[in-house]
């Protein structure tokens, strides 16, 4: 259980599955919590972001801001940090907004 975040306006270059389905955002609770807290700290405005998987919507301008905000930290967390999220800018930098359920 945690957040799916399902992409409302996928670009072309979106990451796709092996069927060829955009692929979604897929976070437990303790990564949600874990980037949220980054977000908050490097200065990201996470008020889009829900504590409920009810289809609250995170807008494109702000996935935008995330995908930059994890590029621009990246050298600053630890290795196994770095190597978990950092394949999820493309989905933030690509998804044209999200809805979390």
């Amino acid at each position: 259980m945690g957040m799916d975040l399902k992409p409302l306006n996928p670009s072309d270059n979106a990451p796709r599955d092996k069927d060829g389905e955009v692929t979604m955002g897929c976070y437990g609770w303790t990564g949600w919590t874990w980037l949220v807290d980054h977000l908050n700290e490097w200065g990201v405005d996470t008020a889009e972001f829900s504590g409920y998987n009810d289809g609250d919507e995170i807008s494109a301008g702000t996935c935008a801001l995330v995908a930059d905000a994890i590029e621009a930290h990246l050298v600053e967390l630890a290795e196994w940090e770095r190597d978990w999220i950092k394949p999820h800018i493309d989905l933030w930098r690509t998804c044209g907004g999200y809805a979390q359920y």
